[in-house]
């Protein structure tokens, strides 16, 4: 298979390469899902402590609810990120599926 300069080992690099990125990302995903989770049961643990009047400092612990909503947001939008790479190096792999959607 030749065409205009690439081989079939350049294909065969390039998907290799892609499939290894796709592996990353996932992984990321999973990640940043954990992330999440913790972050949401921070929240949980926060809010508990202040409402009940548990926390040394209920100024503190609604700034640490702050910190963690942020966070939420900001690993929020990083896995929309993610699943938007993911999404075209899929398509480079397999760019029928496309069709089938």
């Amino acid at each position: 298979l030749l065409v205009r300069g690439i081989n079939a080992g350049d294909i065969s690099n390039a998907i290799r390469l892609a499939t290894d990125y796709l592996i990353l990302i996932e992984d990321i995903q999973d990640e940043i899902g954990m992330l999440l989770r913790v972050y949401q049961d921070q929240d949980r643990v926060l809010l508990g402590l202040q409402s009940t009047g548990q926390s040394n400092s209920t100024r503190g612990t609604g700034k640490a609810y702050m910190d963690n909503e942020h966070s939420i947001t900001r690993l929020k939008l990083l896995e929309g990120d993610a699943q938007t790479v993911r999404k075209s190096v899929r398509d480079f792999l397999c760019p029928a599926s496309d069709e089938s959607k």
